[in-house]
Parts: C-alpha cells; structure tokens; sequence
C-alpha cells in the first residue's frame, strides 16, 4: 500500500502500538471548486459557498495507491474510494488542544457501501 499525502500539511499518524509516521505534503493538492453565493455580513460574517464536485486533482485512481485528502474533498467524491481522511475525531492533542497527530485514517462510506 502507498499513501500519498494530498493536503498541503504534514500528517503525523500514531498507530497504537507501532512507531509513529509522518507524511509529508506531496506537493501537489486535491481540491473541490466552490463557488461563492454570498456572503452574510451580520455581526459575524458568514459566507455561502457551494460545491460543484469538480475536482481540480492530478492524481489518477491506481490499484494499492490512496491519497490522504481533506473531509470536504472525500465527502465530495463519494466515487473515490482511494481517499484518505486523518481520523481526527481520535486526534492525539497537545496540553493546550493542538493537534499533533492522528492515530489513523477513515474513509467515508456512500450509499450502503462497507
């Protein structure tokens, strides 16, 4: 299996039990378009965007080969199941709540997929 680090971040990944691994930013990102449709300026700005699906990605789909990318872009391409997303919802945190590290990957299942 190779993983190919996607997002413009270094990932370290703490596997219970094994050594720790960082994955370095590959230098070439995946990205889903938005469009802007407006934007809130109440007393918190809030904007509006909207996601095509479009996604600006240089990576072709290869047998073993999967792609650490952000939750916007997984849950967009819910027919890319080579996308990786860092399990931060188990994240290791700092004593101050920064995130160190992830101690996996998820994937994002569609459609009554396993």
């Amino acid at each position: 299996m190779v993983i190919i680090n996607a997002t413009p971040h270094p990932v370290n990944v703490y596997p219970p039990g094994k050594d720790p691994v960082v994955y370095p930013p590959s230098g070439e990102k995946i990205r889903v378009e938005f469009e802007q449709l407006c934007l809130d300026e109440g007393p918190i700005p809030i904007r509006r965007v909207k996601a095509h699906g479009r996604l600006v990605c240089s990576f072709e789909k290869r047998p073993g080969v999967y792609y650490i990318v952000s939750t916007v872009v997984a849950l967009a391409c819910p027919d890319r199941d080579d996308f990786l997303v860092p399990d931060t919802d188990l994240a290791i945190r700092d004593s101050e709540g920064r995130i160190l590290g992830v101690p996996g990957f998820k994937q994002f299942v569609f459609n009554g997929g396993e």
